[in-house]
């Protein structure tokens, strides 16, 4: 058995969800030859620190490689290439140098599992644009947008719009014109994930790539060596505009590293140079045809005729549509268990963990032979768990509903109810957005549980209108606590004057360093910064902040603040539009410690609500 894989699968299993090429797709021999072709030259600077953007005879061979190809449309001009290791390379770099921490990204449903994990280890939150049996669905995307806060447009749309994954779709050329021409008006980067638009090989033929529709630089076409040649080689490229290279090739990262992986670029290089790139591909495109035609041919004979599926055009997969009551996570456990077969459960695919009906098969892990035997295996493993479950779609289904609560807003109008609202307006919230409360107090239909960031006059004119809905109170200064307590004794009622993350935990620090700093000699104080907008003063925050010091022995004794009773000064500023600064200041002899948070965006506040 061999040391190298990422999954070892075990002999008697045949896993179709294995999105990866099988071993007599792996071009040992032509690899050997083009790195004996290149160590061929005597330069030692091959060992050296590589150009950023990977050097450029490489990028030049790259680009009349990718050229020659109908799937590609020239000229393509080396200096729009950057090499990557791979695709998923290039997304962390779009990530990293185009994105911050909770800023929104679109992404089709369904879409490639693997890059939806990597943009939430950046924190991003992921929405999702639904999709037909032509990949993205363009309508929806422009609706959307157009509903949508200008402080809530994505920076980027991710998709594969050539051969899908999983789906398979491939988005068609007036759709491509129309995200390019939302791009330039919404001002948001299209991603084009391209790893399989050189591997078609059915009636479908893939358009030209996505960067040959780019007209001011909002497209980024992502392109890798992975499937067309070997992925342990770890190269892919960018193409993009000037503007977005120079972002990157301009960062500290490649200041000091250089250029990526130079010396497996100088072994593709040399695979392109002799030849063997294009040979492969044309191998690779018939084996991943051939494994195509045996498990769909397979699939259609033992399928129960009620799950459909589409005959790939290329890539790797295929998208299985089982019964709407269908879960296919419990489906993979009966099939694993029972049968030895497994596939990628549709739910994975979906950032709104929907799609849980639907499951991936591959094409590329195995040869015509074993794949059949996969496709008996997992029709056998249907039948069974359509024993459980039934046929029909009017069957009851075996997976628990759970019913989002929906939700109302009082105050929806002002800056942060309006960005509660957009949030909770997200298909990829896990609550529904029942509708604002206005000035007659009307409470929507079926609504369970309002949230108030109004103000503590509109809140106090509220309560009488409320039954039994839980209520989530956001808004600070002088609250009507007496009111409060009295709905607590029908309803669940909680207070938080700041929905962050960091507050309360900066509230805990407040708390340990009272405890820690000696009684005497030291002093403390508060600066609180809000837009001029803001009317009470201090902050709700800052006075949730100032709750540990009740009956603290501050030896600072001017208290600016007469609305403060916790025996520490706090000093309320209203400048520009500031979001929102609390620094919470304790001075001894010789040292002062400063706590502080800042809120970079008010998108915060309403995540957290």
């Amino acid at each position: 058995m061999s040391q190298y894989p990422q999954y070892v699968v075990p002999p008697e299993l045949v896993n179709l969800g294995v999105g990866q090429p099988a071993a007599n797709m792996l071009p040992l021999e032509a690899i050997r030859e083009a790195a004996a072709h290149r160590f061929s030259f005597d330069d030692p600077l091959l060992l050296q620190y590589g150009d950023i953007p990977g050097y450029f005879a490489f990028r030049s061979v790259l680009a009349k490689f990718l050229e020659s190809n109908e799937e590609y449309k020239g000229p393509i001009d080396p200096q729009s290439l950057f090499i990557t290791n791979g695709i998923t390379g290039g997304l962390i770099l779009l990530c990293t140098f185009f994105t911050q921490a909770g800023d929104v990204i679109y992404a089709e449903d369904p879409s490639y599992f693997l890059a939806i994990n990597t943009f939430k280890d950046f924190n991003l939150r992921v929405d999702s644009i639904p999709t037909d049996e032509n990949g993205l669905d363009v309508v929806a995307l422009e609706k959307k947008l157009k509903s949508t806060p200008s402080s809530l447009l994505p920076k980027f749309i991710y998709f594969v719009p050539t051969y899908s994954n999983p789906a398979g779709a491939t988005f068609p050329d007036d759709r491509r014109k129309k995200l390019v021409s939302l791009s330039e008006e919404y001002g948001f980067m299209v991603v084009a994930d391209e790893v399989y638009q050189l591997l078609g090989y059915g009636k479908v033929k893939a358009p030209h790539h996505m960067f040959s529709y780019d007209n001011k630089g909002t497209v980024v076409s992502l392109g890798s060596f992975s499937k067309i040649l070997a992925p342990s080689l770890r190269v892919g490229w960018i193409q993009a505009s000037p503007s977005v290279l120079h972002r990157i090739a301009s960062s500290g990262q490649f200041d000091s590293s250089g250029g990526i992986n130079p010396i497996m670029s100088a072994v593709v290089h040399s695979a392109i140079e002799l030849g063997l790139q294009a040979k492969h591909l044309a191998y690779a495109r018939k084996a991943l045809s051939d494994g195509a035609d045996a498990l769909c041919s397979s699939l259609k004979t033992h399928l129960p005729p009620y799950l459909k599926f589409r005959v790939p055009d290329g890539g790797y997969f295929v998208w299985v549509e089982c019964p709407p009551h269908w879960d296919t996570e419990k489906l993979w456990s009966i099939a694993r268990t029972n049968h030895k077969v497994q596939f990628q459960p549709g739910v994975k695919f979906s950032a709104t963990k929907q799609m849980r009906n639907y499951l991936r098969l591959s094409v590329s892990f195995y040869g015509p032979e074993r794949l059949e035997e996969g496709a008996k295996r997992l029709s056998a493993a249907c039948r069974e768990y359509e024993q459980i479950v039934g046929s029909s779609s009017s069957a009851v289904s075996s997976v628990a509903t759970v019913q989002k609560p929906k939700i109302a807003v009082h105050g929806a109008t002002g800056r942060l109810g309006s960005l509660i609202v957009s949030h909770l307006s997200l298909s990829s919230s896990s609550l529904l957005y029942g509708g604002a409360i206005g000035r007659d107090k009307a409470i929507p239909k079926d609504v369970s549980v309002i949230v108030d960031v109004s103000s503590a006059d509109a809140l106090t004119s509220l309560l009488p209108h409320l039954t039994t809905q839980a209520l989530v109170v956001g808004t600070t200064g002088e609250l009507p606590l007496k009111e409060l307590i009295a709905y607590s004794k029908n309803a669940p009622v909680v207070i938080v004057p700041n929905f962050s993350v960091g507050v309360p935990l900066v509230h805990k620090l407040v708390e340990e360093t009272i405890k820690s700093i000696p009684s005497e000699g030291w002093n403390a104080e508060m600066v609180e910064v809000h837009h001029t907008a803001k009317k009470d003063a201090p902050s709700g925050t800052a006075k949730r902040l100032s709750e540990p010091f009740i009956g603290y022995n501050n030896n600072n004794n001017n208290n600016n603040n007469n609305n403060n009773n916790n025996n520490i000064p706090i000093h309320a500023l209203r400048l520009g539009d500031t979001i929102g600064e609390h620094t919470v200041y304790f001075a001894g002899p010789g040292e002062r410690i400063e706590i502080k948070h800042v809120a970079t965006k008010r998108d915060v506040f309403a995540i957290g609500a």
